[in-house]
């Protein structure tokens, strides 16, 4: 604070090496929120609240008063995410609340009514977990109700019904007189004397995930200990917390380590495969002596100690103590140990609600608009087949002007509105916009070309298709491209034939299905384009040109419009949840199962599953040598009786796959599945992609799926199962190539189900431990627009589940769907999510139908001098909605956007946010170029939408001298400083 004021620091002396105590700085992101204090005016400063409205700590919430009743009820709401640390205990992938939490809130809650003393609670039962799906809030009670001996005490949450569930009971004790008295310490030198197998917490932890728990930072305290066959001695190390270990009495995490301290006698090589979780079922007493100071150890011992591996209930006794003495003590801790089936039979959110179809929903045709007089021109890119071409007559026939493009090796102008362009270069597509419109509007540019793809494809060789692929969408891509940078005020819309499987009709090209999936992606980043999507039938294209006109003409406006047209109906797709399906639980010891992309850390993690439900024979497919790490995984497969090779091969080249075939061939065993999970991605926006980055991340899923489809039709496979994305199926904006590839999986995998062959395509959403989930910026970015990573255990269970179904192609994430669709805007209120959407009033959905332009009116509407006062609020709101930010809780707004957390992908966001509510199109780098809320309302007010009246000019200045301006920045703020240095930064740019 010294130095920033300008006092000369003397910073070798302050360095010096003196007795201080130095403090860490987290890691994590700052939230660039002001905690600050603001100063009331005199005479108006706020009375204290009264104490039924305070907020005491996070987990234990407020205390609830009432002369109704003599209970002391303490009254919080909890949710995945809420208290913090719960996202941190999962069991197979779900957030179950533990016991340590309930005990961690009723020692919190002892303090905060009776004081800093020790206590004791007696006889807990622990009656139902507490499950939590994601997108869940659920009120919990802490009921204390007095009697002669004390209190007893009922923890209780309110379901959505309304019914209140009971979750825990017992008795606690604060009168000192019956408060117990801490056990004798155990010799510490005594027990390491008997203790003399040692252990690591790391290696407790890989097998508590292994069996199911997928415990976070906050539920790992175990550091090294030391065992004999009923006792254990380690240390408790705190690890890296969400919040702040001086809001608990004891930490949950902590009391929940002792816990599992009782349990380590479970981790066993002979039960490495375990398929059950020990559940604390209750306690007999836990003594509660003070707050933990300094260095923590932790003693247990078990009444079940060797015999805990084949036992059901799991029993002991458990002191935690620092250096200073006795904290706390579990006596009589009870755990039963439960099948997975019956945890999952348990809980009230099954992971079954993650698993997604597409379903094709008929409407009928809707009349022919009425002919207009067109006031812009269409720009149709015309196909060979001579689809494009009548449309052109029939939009001529009503009045309209026709700009006809067709592919050629290079840019031609051979006749008005005739133009030819390469496909492959950018530029071309940029000209063409200039020559052909110059800088006017435009009725809708309309991409056929991808009709040229016809159903020849089952003969073409798996090079041919990919090439076939790439040159239908980089066409769409430069054409997209040249639009966002014109500017041309105009619709998009991919027309394709037989890429879809509405009314039962065989998908017959999943090379234009690979635009659907580039389509989606352009909804997301370039919302003003509002890319429609249409898919012709294949039985009769000729006859649909007619619907097509229709559709062209009623859905301009509309974002996001997906249509099937198949004879005199039109179809819609609902995202649903998948209907049908028993889990897979077991594979064929006498088959071999290959798969691509086997060295990587998906691959490896399914090899293992493979194993462990009955695989004996794998081939996994890289093509690189296996690293350290994979060799170790491979030697652990082949000490659980599995036979695996290991194959360099590139299966986008045919030869690569037809001499990996063939060394199957050539052993004992046939193939009986193949799971393709081989890719790469290239993120990057949309107007950041090119043909080279398309093609590396088609080649694996495009050319290597259609080898491996080719070269094995002809035989009797169980499982061909494709690895998919949810990119595909939703959009995800910088994945525009991925979402394309991965489309034509989708595709390709009901081309294989209408000719009788197995096929399933499965489209992931986001992996957490492999992948680019496991980067933290990036899972909190996918968190805060509701897409949660699946943990590989929840993964692997998914996708047995999903190998039982009968559909082609299945959706496999965890979305909070609420979260999601707000993210989405307009695209959210489509009808594709409305199986899945929360239910809405009616009055809502009238008014969020109202918000399209509705900043510009409030703008109009407010005197010429509010005008910027009003926006610069409305675009803090925006902002902090996109950034996921307390606005109310005080941000500081001179901070750049880039400071308070902002990507690129969040700035599209914000672009469409601000070209919803203003009804004007703007460029996606707009948060970038005016990067701050004043910088970009300036902007908006002066160069956008124009009001140049609510300032008065400024009077003309004398440019001041240099000692002038040194006295005049001298006289700056911090903020102004900083205001005019991104002012200064932002006119560089």
């Amino acid at each position: 604070a010294l130095y920033v004021k300008g006092v000369e620091v003397a910073w070798s002396e302050y360095e010096k090496p003196y007795a201080r105590r130095t403090v860490s700085l987290p890691t994590y992101p700052f939230q660039r929120q002001r905690y600050w204090w603001t100063r009331e005016p005199r005479g108006q400063s706020a009375l204290l609240a009264p104490r039924e409205a305070r907020a005491i700590k996070p987990h234990l919430g407020t205390r609830l008063y009432s002369p109704a009743f003599d209970d002391i009820i303490y009254s919080t709401t909890l949710g995945a995410f809420r208290p913090a640390y719960l996202d941190d205990h999962r069991l197979y992938g779900t957030v179950v609340t533990p016991a340590a939490s309930h005990l961690s809130m009723v020692l919190s809650a002892v303090v905060e009514t009776f004081g800093p003393q020790a206590c004791t609670l007696e006889n807990l039962t622990f009656h139902q977990a507490l499950v939590l799906a994601d997108d869940e809030l659920r009120p919990l009670q802490l009921i204390f109700s007095p009697h002669a001996e004390g209190y007893s005490l009922k923890l209780m949450t309110q379901g959505e019904s309304g019914d209140w569930v009971l979750h825990g009971t017992g008795e606690l004790r604060v009168d000192p007189s019956q408060v117990s008295t801490p056990r004798t310490l155990p010799a510490r030198d005594a027990v390491l004397a008997r203790c003399t197998e040692s252990r690591s917490g790391d290696d407790f932890y890989k097998f508590f995930r292994a069996m199911g728990y997928t415990l976070g930072p906050s539920f790992r305290w175990i550091g090294p200990f030391q065992r004999s066959k009923d006792e254990a001695f380690g240390q408790m190390q705190q690890p890296e917390l969400p919040d702040s270990p001086d809001n608990y009495q004891l930490y949950p995490g902590l009391i929940d380590s002792c816990f599992q301290m009782l349990a380590n006698w479970m981790v066993s090589d002979a039960t490495s495969l375990a398929d059950a979780l020990a559940i604390p079922f209750s306690v007999s007493k836990l003594n509660f002596f003070r707050r933990p100071q300094g260095a923590l150890w932790c003693y247990a011992k078990s009444t079940a100690g060797e015999r805990a591996i084949t036992e059901e209930i799991l029993s002991g006794d458990v002191q935690l103590f620092d250096e200073h003495g006795p904290v706390a003590e579990i006596l009589g801790f009870h755990a039963r140990r439960a099948s997975r089936e019956v945890l999952q039979a348990s809980t009230h959110k099954k992971s079954e609600e993650r698993i997604y179809e597409v379903a094709w929903t008929p409407e009928s045709l809707p009349p022919a608009p009425l002919p207009q007089a067109e006031s812009h021109p269409w720009l149709l890119l015309l196909d060979a087949q001579g689809v494009g071409e009548q449309l052109a007559t029939r939009l001529e026939e009503r009045g309209a002007s026709v700009i006809r493009v067709r592919p050629g090796a290079g840019f031609r102008n051979p006749a008005p509105k005739r133009f030819e362009v390469d496909a492959s270069t950018p530029a071309e597509f940029n000209r063409l916009l200039r020559e052909a419109l110059n800088g006017a509007p435009c009725s809708g540019a309309v991409y056929l070309w991808g009709l040229d793809q016809t159903s020849s494809e089952e003969t073409r060789s798996a090079e041919a298709l990919h090439q076939a692929t790439l040159q239908a969408t980089t066409g769409a891509l430069h054409l997209t491209q040249a639009l966002v940078a014109s500017g041309t005020q105009a619709p998009l819309w991919l027309v394709t034939q037989g890429a879809q499987p509405a009314d039962g009709v065989a998908v017959s090209s999943p090379v234009q299905a690979s635009l659907w999936g580039l389509g989606r992606v352009i909804d997301l980043e370039h919302g003003e384009l509002r890319c429609g999507r249409i898919d012709l039938d294949p039985r009769d294209a000729q006859g649909s040109v007619s619907s097509l006109l229709t559709e062209l003409l009623r859905s301009s406006d509309t974002p996001g419009v997906e249509v099937a047209l198949r004879r005199e109906k039109r179809f819609r797709p609902l995202l649903q949840r998948a209907k049908g399906g028993a889990e897979v639980t077991s594979f064929r010891a006498d088959g071999t199962y290959l798969i691509t992309g086997g060295l990587g850390a998906l691959g490896l993690s399914m090899a293992r599953w493979l194993v462990e439900h009955g695989a004996r024979h794998l081939v996994l497919v890289g093509r690189r040598e296996p690293t350290a790490e994979a060799r170790v995984v491979l030697a652990e497969l082949e000490q659980a009786g599995a036979s695996v090779t290991v194959a360099s091969a590139d299966v986008a080249r045919e030869a690569d796959g037809a001499a990996l075939l063939a060394r199957i061939d050539a052993g004992a065993v046939p193939l009986l599945g193949i799971f393709h999970a081989a890719g790469i991605v290239e993120d990057g926006a949309l107007v950041q992609q090119d043909a080279q980055r398309f093609e590396r991340v088609m080649a694996p899923k495009v050319a290597g799926a259609w080898n491996l489809h080719r070269l094995t039709e002809a035989r009797s496979l169980e499982h061909f199962v494709l690895f998919s994305s949810a990119a595909a199926l939703l959009g995800s904006p910088g994945q525009s190539g991925y979402a394309a590839a991965n489309a034509f999986l989708d595709a390709l995998a009901h081309v294989r189900r209408a000719r009788g062959l197995p096929a399933l395509s499965l489209d992931w959403g986001p992996w957490a431990e492999v992948g680019m989930a496991t980067d933290a910026q990036v899972a909190k970015a996918l968190e805060r627009r509701g897409i949660r990573a699946l943990p590989t255990a929840q993964g692997l269970e998914l996708l047995g589940k999903a190998l039982g179904y009968s559909q082609a192609q299945l959706g496999l994430m965890h979305i909070r769907w609420p979260a999601y669709l707000e993210g989405l805007g307009r695209l959210g209120r489509s009808g594709f999510y409305a199986a899945v959407a929360p239910a809405r009033k009616e009055e809502s959905r009238a008014a969020v139908a109202t918000t399209k332009k509705q900043w510009l009116a409030e703008l109009r509407g407010a005197l010429p001098h509010e005008r910027r006062e009003v926006l610069v609020r409305r675009l803090q709101e925006a902002v902090g909605r996109v950034l996921r930010l307390d606005v109310a809780g005080g941000v500081d707004w001179g901070q750049g956007f880039t400071d308070l957390g902002m990507d690129s992908l969040m700035a599209i966001e914000l672009r469409n946010a601000l070209q919803d509510g203003l009804g004007h199109s703007l460029p996606s780098t707009i948060a970038m170029n005016h990067p701050n809320v004043d910088f970009l309302a300036d902007h908006l007010i002066e160069a956008v939408l124009k009001f140049n009246d609510e300032r008065k000019p400024a009077p003309a200045r004398e440019v001041p001298d240099a000692g002038e301006l040194e006295v005049s920045l001298d006289a700056l703020s911090d903020a102004e400083l900083a205001r005019l240095a991104l002012a200064d930064l932002a006119t560089d740019s």
